[in-house]
């Protein structure tokens, strides 16, 4: 082992390849078979090990490469959507009261779970698994609220049931997110209008809609976060609950 020792130290190996190996081979000639087999073994341990390392280089890289996708990916949400009926009628009111008070329509929905980051599973698949997490379920207009917040300005509120709750927290564990406060509603109107005004109109829509029962049947990962414009809100996958 001595001589295998002074060998190698002979060797100064730096980093092994074959065509490393077989140009330093030669050099071994004055050494016994034992220590030359040595050698051997030892060139082909350093070889391996090179290649593993890179290997964990490369999967690290590759590592970093997803992290800083989706640290750097736009945020999404996840909305409960109407069935087609209740949507048609939801909307009519929020286009009637956008045209009356000069505020932005958009497509009325329950947020499940606002400005979250993207996760590592597909878009189209980590919408089937929350849409399969629940069935439809109905829940009733509790009242018609309006509040200072500009995305929670004039709204449907509902009463959050155990289906919709055990949904909410489904999702939240899915995608990795904090549970945080849940205000279940339909918003109706989004930006400041004069006091007045709104309540005059909020007491139009208590009447016709509170109590009236809104069927939910799908889910919606969108791209809507407060840094988006309401006009560019988008449905990217829409899944039937169940």
């Amino acid at each position: 082992m001595q001589h295998a020792g002074a060998a190698i130290g002979d060797l100064q190996v730096t980093h092994l390849d074959a065509d490393a190996a077989s140009r330093r081979l030669p050099r071994l000639r004055g050494q016994n078979v034992a220590s030359r087999i040595v050698v051997m073994e030892y060139l082909e341990l350093e070889f391996q090990i090179s290649m593993l390392w890179n290997k964990c280089i490369v999967s690290s890289r590759f590592v970093q490469s997803v992290c800083n996708t989706l640290m750097t990916a736009p945020l999404r949400s996840y909305w409960l959507l109407p069935s087609e009926e209740d949507e048609i009628l939801l909307a009519d009111e929020g286009a009637r009261l956008a045209a009356r008070h000069g505020t932005p329509f958009f497509q009325p929905h329950l947020t499940l779970l606002g400005d979250i980051a993207r996760t590592p599973v597909p878009d189209r698949a980590m919408t089937e698994i929350i849409a399969a997490a629940s069935g439809a379920f109905s829940l009733p207009i509790a009242d018609i609220l309006t509040g200072l917040s500009y995305f929670r300005s004039f709204y449907a509120a509902f009463a959050p049931s155990p289906e919709l709750l055990r949904l909410r927290m489904e999702t939240c564990r899915l995608c990795a997110a904090e549970p945080g406060d849940f205000m279940p509603h339909v918003s109706l109107l989004y930006g400041a209008v004069e006091p007045a005004a709104k309540v005059a109109s909020a007491a139009e829509v208590r009447d016709l809609l509170k109590g009236r029962v809104i069927r939910f049947d799908r889910v919606a990962l969108t791209n809507s976060a407060n840094d988006v414009p309401i006009a560019d809100w988008r449905c990217l996958e829409t899944v039937a609950l169940g």
